[in-house]
């Protein structure tokens, strides 16, 4: 799980900083799609999972500084053990005029077969000041 929350604490601070809070009018939304290849470790099933897919980020800057970022990932992953599975995976970051944020992620990885799902989830708030709060920090294996 450790793992796990250190890819969502990187694609957070990547989101956020995507875009200075100090933007001076608002633009277009940018977005990012590229085909992904990452290796994960199961907390389920204990083995390594390659992933292959699609990565998707929008970021909508506002005219005060402020922005809001949507980050999803869909693919399909191979576990070293043989197992398959299909990837869900969105995150949300808003990021305010004064520099505080809230990232939120959930993160599904489904099998195909009889092998374990892993469903997770992470919140967490940074104050303007830097200090971190983790307001939810889930993970589940089921099946």
């Amino acid at each position: 799980m450790r793992t796990f929350h250190r890819i969502l604490a990187g694609v957070g601070a990547v989101v956020a900083t995507a875009l200075p809070a100090s933007a001076a009018m608002a633009a277009p939304a940018d977005i990012v799609r590229v085909g992904i290849i990452n290796g994960y470790i199961s907390t389920c099933t204990d083995e390594l999972v390659n992933i292959e897919g699609r990565y998707q980020e929008v970021i909508h800057p506002n005219a005060e500084g402020s922005w809001f970022g949507h980050v999803s990932i869909q693919a399909t992953a191979v576990g070293d053990k043989g197992n398959v599975y299909v990837i869900k995976d969105n995150g949300w970051t808003e990021v305010n005029a004064d520099g505080s944020e809230s990232v939120r992620n959930q993160f599904r990885m489904i099998s195909k077969g009889s092998a374990q799902n892993m469903l997770s989830s992470v919140a967490f708030t940074i104050s303007a000041s830097g200090d971190f709060e983790l307001t939810t920090d889930r993970n589940v294996c089921v099946g």
